[in-house]
């Protein structure tokens, strides 16, 4: 039993220090991952983050469940953009890879949900970082905006290690598959907004 445990554990370190690395050495953790992908890690860590954040916040089963439903949703329409990417820039990774790769960029999400549920016990309204007050102005960072631009940080540095384009060329494309997630909600804005329109022209 202490032989395979020890193994277990050696093999265990190095990927739970990934997690750490890919905060802030994304493209040389991207670099060791194209090989040994290690998607169970990443991933877990950000469902059971959600999963428990959501619960102590809404005090609620049901919310610790559709939460990390959602994000995970999420993550399979973002891996399959980066998969497309992958594709048009002639890499040979498959969709599963690229779905890694989603679960992967997501890390920061673990601090911040974490961040939010300080926040919001501590009562600081908007889910916001209070930076400075001007008077009766109060400015502040959104987290949500802090999560993003950290994973799409996250995004372009792996596309600089899993293809071969230049930093102009990952930075656009890195914005591919958030725009492939944003595209059907547009459709569907503008479906309703047509049909609202045509039904008011009728009256």
């Amino acid at each position: 039993m202490i032989g395979p445990t020890l193994v277990l554990n050696g093999n265990s370190l190095p990927t739970v220090n990934k997690l750490w690395r890919i905060l802030y050495s994304p493209r040389s953790v991207f670099d060791e991952l194209s090989s040994n992908l290690q998607i169970a890690f990443p991933l877990v860590a950000v469902l059971a983050t959600v999963a428990l954040c959501s619960f102590i916040l809404h005090d609620n089963a049901f919310s610790a469940i559709t939460s990390p439903l959602g994000w995970l949703i999420y993550m399979v329409v973002i891996g399959t953009g980066f998969f497309i990417v992958g594709k048009v820039c002639k890499t040979e990774q498959s969709w599963s890879q690229w779905f890694g790769f989603a679960a992967w960029m997501q890390v920061p999400l673990v601090l911040i949900t974490v961040l939010n549920v300080c926040l919001t016990l501590l009562n600081v309204e908007a889910m916001a970082i209070p930076l400075f007050t001007i008077g009766e102005w109060k400015f502040g960072l959104e987290t949500s905006t802090i999560w993003w631009v950290w994973s799409y940080i996250i995004s372009f540095q792996g596309l600089r290690s899993w293809t071969p384009k230049g930093t102009g060329g990952c930075i656009g494309l890195a914005l591919v598959p958030h725009a492939l997630l944003v595209l059907p909600l547009v459709l569907l804005f503008l479906m309703i907004n047509a049909f609202l329109f045509g039904a008011a022209s009728q009256m």
